[in-house]
């Protein structure tokens, strides 16, 4: 997994929304909103329907396990339920390998994650 990004599914939601609130802000133009949404849906229509290589996103199922992780979250660190999922979806995949990096720049899941023993990358 060395090198190779890993995302939660909740991604291909949340993702988009982070790039069109942006447009709404006025932070970036509609022309690099669309970009930004149309190569990211592509790469995660075609990642998530392959076989996983070294490039690839690597994308971690959202099931009723890390729905119950996410719901234990919330208890103790104050995350809202997206992130709380982000965070279930990571712990998962840090439990399958043996370790991983968690980028974020939301600041309290951030700390959230490092509670959870998950390295930043910064």
């Amino acid at each position: 997994m060395t090198g190779r990004l890993a995302a939660s599914e909740l991604a291909r939601a949340e993702f988009p929304a982070a790039v069109w609130r942006k447009w709404r802000d006025k932070e970036i133009s509609f022309e690099d909103a669309r970009y930004l949404t149309t190569q990211f849906e592509a790469d995660y229509t075609r990642y998530g329907s392959t076989p996983l290589e070294a490039e690839q996103i690597a994308l971690v199922q959202v099931d009723s396990g890390v729905y119950g992780a996410a719901s234990a979250f919330v208890a103790w660190h104050p995350l809202k339920a997206s992130d709380a999922i982000q965070l279930a979806s990571a712990v998962r995949l840090y439990e399958k390998l043996g370790g991983c990096n968690f980028a974020c720049f939301d600041k309290k899941l951030a700390s959230a994650a490092a509670e959870e023993g998950l390295r930043s990358p910064w």
